[in-house]
C-alpha cells in the first residue's frame, strides 16, 4: 500500500473553529490517555509551548516566524504530555496564518516539535452532515456512526491483510469528499498486535453502492 501523508492532513480538524473545543467544563482535570481541552489558551504552559513551537520551526525554516495568538488548545497526558494547538503565526512575509502544531514535553520538561502544518480554511465547518460536492469536509461528529463504521473497517481491514489482530481505540480526526462517492480521510488511534497504541492515517472510499476499499493505511513516524 502506499504510504500516507499522514501529517499533512494531521491537523485538518482544527479547520473547526473554536467552538468544538469550547464545549470541555475545565482545563484543570487531565485524564491520563486521554485529550483535555484546555479553555484557557493564555495558560503559561500553553504560552510556553506555543511560543516554543514558533521558534523552533522558525529555526527549522531559517526564517522569522512571530507568535499571534493561541487560539485552541488541548493536551494528553502520555509519559510526559503532548500538546496540540492551533496558532496564529506571523509569517516572513507580514501576512497572519494558522498553523496545526503538535509537541511532546517529556517527564523531565523537555519540549520537542512534532508537527507544524499550515491549516487551509474550509469550504464549511458549521456541521458534520452537510457535505459539499468535490470539496474536503471536517467532520466535527467523530461519534457519528458512519464515521465509526468507515474507522472500524479500516482497522479491520488493514488487520486482515497483516494477519494480526488490531483494535480501533478511537477517532482522533476525520473528514470526507463527495466524488463518485465518498472519500474518507481519518487520524486513528489504534491497539497493535503489541498491545501499544499507535496513531494511524487512513484513506477510504466509498463506492455510490456503499461498498467500502481502503486504500491506505499508514503508521504516523
Amino acid at each position: 500500500m502506499r504510504t500516507l501523508a499522514f501529517f499533512s492532513f494531521l491537523f485538518f480538524f482544527f479547520n473547526v473553529s473554536s467552538q468544538a473545543f469550547a464545549s470541555a467544563n475545565s482545563h484543570n482535570s487531565v485524564s491520563v490517555g486521554g485529550w483535555q481541552t484546555i479553555v484557557d489558551t493564555q495558560d503559561p504552559n500553553v504560552q510556553k509551548v506555543a511560543k516554543f513551537a514558533v521558534s523552533e520551526y522558525a529555526k527549522q525554516q531559517g526564517q522569522s516566524f512571530e507568535l499571534a495568538d493561541v487560539v485552541a488548545a488541548q493536551r494528553q497526558v502520555v509519559a510526559g504530555l503532548k500538546y496540540r494547538l492551533l496558532l496564529v503565526a506571523k509569517t516572513p512575509t507580514g501576512n497572519v496564518s494558522k498553523y496545526g502544531v503538535l509537541v511532546d514535553e517529556s517527564l523531565k520538561g523537555d519540549l520537542k516539535l512534532v508537527a507544524f502544518e499550515p491549516v487551509r480554511p474550509s469550504a464549511s465547518t458549521n456541521s458534520s452532515s452537510k457535505t459539499k460536492v468535490g470539496g474536503w469536509e471536517t467532520i466535527i461528529n467523530l461519534q457519528d456512526p458512519e464515521v465509526r463504521k468507515v474507522a472500524t473497517f479500516a482497522v479491520s481491514e488493514y488487520g486482515k491483510q497483516q494477519g494480526a489482530s488490531f483494535e480501533l481505540v478511537d477517532v482522533f480526526a476525520a473528514r470526507r469528499k463527495v466524488v463518485a462517492g465518498v472519500k474518507y480521510q481519518l487520524v486513528l488511534d489504534v491497539e497493535t498486535p503489541s498491545k501499544s497504541v499507535s496513531k494511524f492515517g487512513a484513506l477510504v472510499n466509498q463506492s455510490l453502492k456503499g461498498d467500502l476499499e481502503l486504500v491506505s493505511f499508514a503508521q504516523a513516524n
